[in-house]
C-alpha cells in the first residue's frame, strides 16, 4: 500500500514539474515575433541551365532581443586506411549532408551582438548583428534603384483596402545585367522589419516581396562565358511571418548570452 501511495505522490509531482518548465519556456519566449527571409539566386551556367542558391534565416526578436537563426549544410565524410596506410574515401560509409544552425544574438539596442555556429558553442564570437539583418534584407534594392528612368515601363496596382501594393515594371534592359522584368509587392508594415531601398514612399508602405526575372542570359563576356542561348532564369526575395521557431534553443541561448554579457 505504501508502494503506491508513493507512486500516487510522485506522478504528479512529475507532471507539476515538466509543467512548470514548459510554462517558463513558454512565458520566456512569449513576446517574441518571427519573420523568414528567403533569399533565392538562379545563376546561368555554361549548359543554358542554371543553379540556384538560397538563404534562409529566421529573424526572431522582441521588446529586449534580437536573434538571427540560420541553415548551414555540414557535409561529414567518412575514411579509412588502405594497405598502403593512406586514408582513402570508406565506401561501406557514404558521405552524409547535416544541416545546422548559426546563432547570432543581440540585446536591442546594442550594435554588437554575439555569433554561435551551433547551440551547443560554449563560446562566440563577437558581430554587428545590425549589419547581418541589413545584410539579409538589402537584396531587393540592387534591382529597385532604377525605377522610373530611362525606358522604365511602370504598372502600379493598388488594394489599399487590404493594404497592398504591387508595382510592375518592364523595359528597363538599360544595359546587359539588367532584368527584364521585375514585380515588387508591398503591404502596410505588418512587422518592425521589411526589404530595404532607399525610396522612401509617402504611402506608408513596405516592400516585402520581389521577383526579379531575365528572359535570357546576358552577353558570353558577363556571366561565366555562356553562350547567349534563350533561357529564362529569376531572383526572388520573400519575407513571411511565423511561428517562433526552435524555442527549446532559443531559451537555451538567451541563458548562454546573458552569462557571456554578465562575465563581462
Amino acid at each position: 500500500m505504501k508502494f503506491f501511495l508513493k507512486i500516487a505522490l510522485i506522478v504528479p509531482f512529475v507532471f507539476v514539474y515538466i509543467g512548470f518548465n514548459s510554462f517558463t519556456l513558454n512565458d520566456d519566449l512569449k513576446d517574441f515575433k518571427a519573420i523568414h527571409i528567403t533569399s533565392t539566386w538562379e545563376v546561368p551556367q555554361k549548359t543554358g541551365e542554371h543553379m540556384t542558391f538560397t538563404r534562409s534565416p529566421d529573424l526572431i526578436y522582441s521588446n529586449n532581443y534580437t536573434i538571427s537563426r540560420e541553415p548551414y549544410e555540414v557535409t561529414n565524410t567518412y575514411v579509412k586506411i588502405n594497405n598502403s596506410g593512406q586514408e582513402v574515401p570508406d565506401p561501406m560509409r557514404p558521405a552524409t549532408l547535416e544541416i545546422r544552425y548559426r546563432y547570432c544574438i543581440s540585446k536591442k539596442g546594442q550594435k554588437n551582438g554575439i555569433c554561435y555556429n551551433s547551440i551547443s558553442d560554449s563560446t562566440g564570437k563577437i558581430y554587428p548583428l545590425d549589419s547581418l539583418i541589413k545584410d539579409f534584407l538589402h537584396f531587393p534594392s540592387l534591382f529597385y534603384y532604377g525605377r522610373g528612368k530611362g525606358k522604365d515601363s511602370i504598372k502600379v496596382i493598388k488594394d489599399y483596402k487590404n493594404g497592398y501594393l504591387t508595382e510592375i515594371i518592364t523595359n528597363r534592359k538599360m544595359s546587359e545585367r539588367d532584368p527584364d522584368s521585375s514585380y515588387f509587392y508591398f503591404r502596410k508594415k505588418p512587422l518592425d522589419y521589411s526589404f530595404l531601398i532607399k525610396d522612401k514612399r509617402s504611402d506608408n508602405m513596405y516592400l516585402y516581396k520581389a521577383l526579379i526575372i531575365f528572359n535570357h542570359i546576358p552577353k558570353a563576356d558577363l556571366i561565366n562565358n555562356v553562350s547567349e542561348k534563350k533561357t529564362k532564369f529569376k531572383h526572388s526575395f520573400e519575407l513571411k511571418e511565423v511561428d517562433v521557431p526552435d524555442k527549446e534553443n532559443l531559451k537555451i541561448l538567451i541563458e548562454k548570452f546573458k552569462r557571456s554579457s554578465e562575465g563581462k
